[in-house]
């Protein structure tokens, strides 16, 4: 929870040439292979897809994931808070 509130909600993307990729403002990495890389953002989740990826590395603390591979997208999708059986039931 700590980390949370150090990372701002503003985060930045820069692509190199579709090669390398550095994310700063995640909160932490979900998950991440040879094809696909997601981070938690503040309040996003940040997909990033393509092939031969590499992380090289990545500071919670300071909010920063840098990727080395072949970069083809970026999916945002906003992150899913919990909530209570009756507040879904009522959507």
């Amino acid at each position: 929870m700590e980390v949370e509130q150090k990372v701002a909600k503003k985060h930045i993307v820069n692509i190199v040439y579709g090669e390398s990729i550095e994310i700063r403002g995640i909160v932490c990495a979900l998950e991440y292979d040879e094809n696909i890389a997601v981070f938690k953002l503040a309040d996003n989740i940040l997909t990033i897809n393509g092939s031969e990826f590499d992380v090289k590395s990545i500071d919670v603390e300071n909010g920063i994931a840098i990727v080395s591979g072949c970069v083809s997208s970026l999916e945002y999708a906003k992150s899913r808070e919990k909530q209570g059986f009756f507040k879904r039931l009522m959507k």
